[in-house]
């Protein structure tokens, strides 16, 4: 999911903890619709070998990521951004270090000449800026442009406003488990993101 949830500063981010490990024996089973096999879609729609239970949490964090991606996509459509540069800006607005173009080209699988370009393409239209890095002054940085923030924000308000609503509708005790088990799930998905790039 990649839709410019991180622009948010003031998010509250529950502390990360270790989530307890549910013993395999007393699992508790997927719904039917969804329990006969493990995989990108509802059971109806595989063709996998074998029967295998999926884990409800599991289902349901998939369902939350197709959300996301129907979220992005008309997102990427209201702002008039094509995807790769959308997925440009994702990056800038949501990630927690500052990219140049070369690392901004390397997250999105382009050549540094193509990274430029694009680059050039989005300061052109007012989405970013090009500024000293902070730190080293050698280097530049890409940043959204606070115009562009705001329209994002501006746009992604009203979904940002119902999650808030959606979590203040559980406890203290069960936003932490939840804050837990979705930090949880989302280093697991990035660990397994990194280990498809080694073998590729």
């Amino acid at each position: 999911m990649a839709s410019y949830d991180a622009t948010v500063s003031d998010v509250r981010q529950p502390e990360p903890a270790r989530p307890r490990r549910t013993p395999s024996r007393n699992r508790p089973a997927a719904p039917a619709a969804v329990s006969e096999n493990r995989g990108l879609g509802p059971a109806s729609e595989q063709r996998g070998p074998g029967p295998a239970q999926a884990h409800p949490l599991s289902w349901a964090l998939r369902d939350l990521m197709r959300a996301g991606d129907e979220v992005d996509h008309s997102l990427a459509k209201r702002l008039e951004l094509n995807p790769t540069d959308y997925a440009a800006m994702n990056h800038l607005m949501s990630g927690a270090r500052q990219l140049g173009p070369v690392e901004l080209g390397a997250l999105l699988g382009m050549t540094s000449g193509s990274a430029t370009g694009l680059v050039d393409r989005l300061e052109t239209a007012g989405h970013v800026r090009r500024q000293p890095h902070p730190s080293d002054r050698r280097r530049l940085v890409v940043a959204p442009t606070e115009s562009a923030t705001r329209t994002v924000l501006d746009v992604l308000r009203p979904m940002l406003d119902a999650l808030d609503a959606l979590g203040d509708e559980f406890s203290e005790p069960e936003q932490r488990a939840i804050g837990r088990y979705l930090q949880q799930a989302a280093a697991r998905l990035r660990a397994y993101a990194a280990d498809l790039d080694h073998r590729g």
